[in-house]
């Protein structure tokens, strides 16, 4: 499995998909303190004091709430389109069988995707943080921020769960679209769970009252969005290792 890793590690370097994602996540970071110091002076100029005066003063709360706005949608979205194309490229590519005439078990393929998409979404969501952090206690006092690690692990493992959903849906139907289909399935099934039956066990709930959670030390849950993350994630591998193992090349 780690020599095919290794490829794929190599692979996306050639080609400065890496610096792509660096820039991004990097701008992501600087934007959210960025758009939370400054949109109380926007407003205050486009509608007039009364308007800017209701927004009050910015905090670090702000600065994060920027970011579980940015990262979970621009960054993710970002992240997906660059490694949609996984699986459905190297079977359109042809380099498989090379890998598998040589020993490579087909589980191991899809093992190896799966870890360098975990570690690749894991370096940009913590240089995103990590930036968003610095610029964040420079500005702000972090103290009055309740509840933020256990707020990005949760948000962290949601976006995980599209990608591999994504990653998963790329290899079964073989099209960059086809992925990114059936993770836009599972959303609008998530926000339709949501709005016709609430329930804790949605990984949408991973985002309710998340202003609450971070100004408030309130009593919240974690564990069962995040296991039902785990658990969509593990159905969602289950079916693509059998379907390529299944699968002529």
């Amino acid at each position: 499995m780690m020599p095919f890793f290794k490829k794929e590690w190599d692979s996306y370097f050639l080609t400065n998909r890496w610096l792509i994602l660096l820039v991004i996540f990097i701008a992501l970071g600087i934007l959210n303190p960025f758009t939370a110091k400054i949109t109380p002076y926007l407003i205050e100029n486009m509608l007039g004091d009364e308007f800017g005066s209701l927004m009050g003063e910015p905090s670090a709360i702000d600065s994060w709430l920027q970011f579980f706005k940015n990262v979970p949608q621009l960054g993710l979205i970002a992240f997906l389109l660059m490694m949609a194309n996984s699986m459905s490229k190297e079977l359109q590519d042809g380099t498989l069988p090379i890998f598998l005439a040589k020993g490579l078990k087909r589980k191991s393929v899809i093992s190896a995707k799966l870890l360098f998409h975990t570690v690749m979404w894991t370096l940009c969501y913590l240089i995103a943080s990590g930036v968003t952090y610095l610029y964040t206690i420079y500005y702000w006092d972090q103290s009055v921020v309740q509840q933020l690690v256990p707020a990005l692990v949760g948000i962290y493992g949601f976006a995980l769960m599209f990608i591999i959903v994504t990653f998963c849906g790329n290899t079964i139907t073989n099209s960059t679209m086809g992925g990114l289909l059936i993770s836009g399935i599972l959303f609008m099934i998530l926000v339709f769970w949501n709005t016709f039956q609430s329930s804790k066990w949605n990984p949408l709930g991973l985002f309710n009252q998340i202003e609450e959670r971070l100004a408030q030390d309130v009593l919240f849950s974690y564990g069962e969005p995040i296991v039902m993350a785990i658990a969509v994630m593990i159905v969602s591998v289950i079916g693509a290792i059998q379907h390529f193992n299944k699968r002529a090349l």
